[in-house]
C-alpha cells in the first residue's frame, strides 16, 4: 500500500534528482549519461527516465559526441539548452561594476564593467540604461532574459531583497529589489552576499573538484598613499553544498571574527601577491602573519580540509601560501594526513558576478520542471 507520506516523499526525491541532474550539467558545462550516472549514483532506469523526459522537453539537448577508448562505443554529450534564455550576474567592487551574460547551460557568453556611483539607489536605474547600451552595442543572445542576480558588499536578506547594511554603501534597511523590479517586471531579481556568489564560482570553475572547502574572501580599500585589507568573508562548502545558515548570515566575519588592523600594502605588494612566482617579500610575509590567527580559528572550527583564498586582494604567490600553509598546520599541531590546505581561488575574473548568474540558474531551475 502507497501511503500519503511515501508518495510525497517519492515526489521529493524525484525533484531532487532532476534539479542535481541539471546543477551537474551546469558545473561541468556537459556530461554522458555514463558520468551524469557515476556522480548522481541513479539507477539506470531512473537516469534513462529523466534525460529521456528532459531530452523531449527541451530542457537538455546534445551536444555531439565523446570520443571512447579502443573498442568502446562514443558517448553523447548532454547539455542544459542555452536556447532556454540568459541571466545576468553583477558584481558591485569598489566603484566599479562587473557583469556578466550567462545562458542556461551554464555557459559566459558576454561580460563587461564600468563605474558606479557609491550612492547604490542610483543603481537601478542607471543599471537599465547601461543594459539598453549594451545591447545595442553587443546584440541581445537567443532567448529571453530571465532575471538578474546581485553579489553585494552587504549584508542582505536573500529572501526579500533588502540591504540590511552595509558600511560600503552607507545604506541601513534598503529595499533595493523592490527597485529593480519596478524596471524589470518581468524578470527575477535575487539580492545576496558576494562572497556566497564568489564561493560558488569558484566551486563551479573548470578543473574545481573540492567538496568540502573554506572559501576566505579579502577586498582591499585605498588608505593614503597605500592600501588596506577592509572587506572580509567566508563560506563553508560540506559534500558540494553550501552552508547559509539559518538566516542566510553563516559566514558573516563580524565583531572578534573580523580582521582587524590590517597592514598597508603599496601597488607593488598588490603586483606581488597576484603573481604566482612573485617573491616572498617582508610585506607579503608580514600580511600572511597578520591573517593566520583568523584563518587559524576558522579551521578549527569548521576542519574544512581546504581553505581556498580569494577576493580583489589576489592571493596567488605561491610561496607566500607555502609559508602560510606551513604555519598553519604546525599551530594546529596536525600530521601530515591530516592537513590544511591553504590555496589560491582558480575562478575567472568575472568570478562573483558568474556566482551571482549561477544562483539565479539555480533558482529558475524549478521552473523549468514544471513547464
Amino acid at each position: 500500500m502507497v501511503t500519503k507520506e511515501k508518495s510525497l516523499n517519492q515526489q521529493s526525491a524525484a525533484v531532487y534528482n532532476r534539479l542535481l541532474i541539471l546543477r551537474l550539467l551546469r558545473k561541468h558545462r556537459q556530461l554522458t549519461r555514463t558520468q551524469l550516472a557515476e556522480v548522481t549514483r541513479l539507477q539506470n532506469s531512473t537516469m534513462s527516465y529523466i534525460i529521456r523526459d528532459f531530452l523531449n522537453r527541451g530542457i537538455v539537448v546534445e551536444s555531439g559526441k565523446r570520443e571512447s577508448g579502443a573498442g568502446n562505443k562514443k558517448q553523447t554529450w548532454l547539455q542544459v539548452n542555452p536556447r532556454l534564455g540568459w541571466v545576468i550576474g553583477i558584481v558591485i567592487q569598489n566603484v566599479y561594476a562587473e557583469l556578466v551574460k550567462v545562458d542556461y547551460s551554464g555557459k559566459i557568453i558576454d561580460s563587461c564593467n564600468f563605474e558606479v556611483s557609491e550612492d547604490i539607489t542610483t543603481l537601478p536605474g542607471y543599471l537599465k540604461e547601461r543594459l539598453e547600451q549594451w545591447y545595442a552595442d553587443r546584440g541581445r543572445p537567443p532567448g529571453p532574459m530571465r532575471g538578474l542576480c546581485l553579489g553585494l558588499p552587504a549584508t542582505v536578506d536573500p529572501e526579500v531583497g533588502v540591504i540590511e547594511n552595509s558600511k560600503f554603501f552607507n545604506v541601513i534597511d534598503y529595499p533595493i529589489a523592490d527597485d529593480f523590479n519596478k524596471l524589470f517586471p518581468s524578470s527575477s531579481i535575487i539580492i545576496d552576499n558576494d562572497v556566497r556568489q564568489a564561493a560558488l564560482a569558484e566551486y563551479h570553475s573548470e578543473g574545481f573538484n573540492l567538496r568540502n572547502f573554506l572559501f576566505f574572501y579579502t577586498n582591499y580599500e585605498k588608505a593614503g598613499d597605500g592600501f588596506k585589507p577592509g572587506y572580509f568573508g567566508s563560506s563553508l562548502f560540506i559534500d558540494g553544498e553550501m552552508i547559509n545558515g539559518e538566516n542566510s548570515a553563516a559566514g558573516e566575519l563580524t565583531g572578534i571574527l573580523r580582521p582587524n588592523d590590517p597592514p598597508l600594502l603599496s601597488a607593488q605588494d598588490l603586483e606581488d601577491l597576484k603573481n604566482i612566482d612573485g617573491p616572498l617579500t617582508s610585506s607579503l610575509k608580514g600580511l600572511g602573519h597578520w591573517i593566520l590567527p583568523w584563518i587559524e580559528a576558522l579551521s578549527s572550527y569548521s576542519d574544512p580540509g581546504c581553505i581556498v583564498m580569494g577576493g580583489s586582494l589576489c592571493w596567488q604567490n605561491e610561496k607566500l601560501l607555502d609559508m602560510m600553509n606551513d604555519l598553519l598546520n604546525s599551530r594546529l599541531n596536525r600530521s601530515a594526513g591530516r592537513e590544511v590546505t591553504i590555496t589560491r581561488a582558480q575562478s575567472p575574473v568575472q568570478g562573483v558576478a558568474y556566482g551571482a548568474a549561477i544562483t539565479l540558474l539555480d533558482h529558475l531551475s524549478p521552473e523549468l520542471l514544471e513547464q
